[in-house]
């Protein structure tokens, strides 16, 4: 049962009305509520979206990483953003976060799989 305020037994605590509110919009919506929304994007904030990544000799990513999560341990060839040379992160370890504005990931020398990218 919500909770009321003893000395008006008709006021509803704030914070049930106003999720009562937010349920209700999201209804109309029919999306999540994105409580950051009205904050800006930065290097730092987290993700905003995440996407798998298919490593490639020719195609560059759909979009710049923040960083890259490896799935499964194994080497990582990248070209970062302002890079002209691929790098190799080796022995990577399943589970790692990569932290690299990366624009593509190359198929050859490429051994860890199951990654993921956050922008």
């Amino acid at each position: 049962m919500p909770h009321r305020n003893k000395q008006n037994p008709f006021s509803y605590n704030i914070h049930t009305m106003l999720a009562a509110v937010l349920v209700l919009f999201r209804k109309v919506q029919d999306m999540p509520i994105d409580l950051f929304s009205s904050s800006s994007d930065s290097v730092i904030s987290p993700a905003a979206r995440c996407f798998a990544i298919a490593p490639s000799d020719s195609e560059e990513l759909p979009f710049v990483t923040k960083a890259i999560y490896v799935g499964e341990a194994g080497n990582v060839v990248l070209r970062s953003l302002s890079g002209t040379d691929f790098v190799t992160f080796a022995n990577v370890q399943a589970g790692t976060i990569i932290d690299a504005r990366v624009r593509q990931i190359r198929a050859t020398g490429t051994s860890a799989a199951s990654i993921v990218g956050l922008a």
